[in-house]
């Protein structure tokens, strides 16, 4: 894939299920780009309930 000149891209890197299967967790990395170059990445936690709810935790690390 290419990277773009000036942006983000969001990738999933993992969904993990719940053992009674009522919620999931994603885990998505978000990368942003300056002129081609990697400037910041931020490390996502999503966990989704089965009722629709979200709720979102954030891990920066760079």
């Amino acid at each position: 894939m290419k990277t773009p000149f000036i942006g983000k891209r969001k990738f999933l890197k993992d969904t993990i299920l719940s053992l009674d299967q009522k919620w999931y967790v994603e885990y998505w990395v978000i990368r942003y780009y300056f002129l081609g170059i990697e400037v910041y990445r931020i490390k996502r936690e999503k966990l989704k309930y089965a009722n629709g709810k979200n709720h979102q935790a954030e891990n920066k690390k760079s």
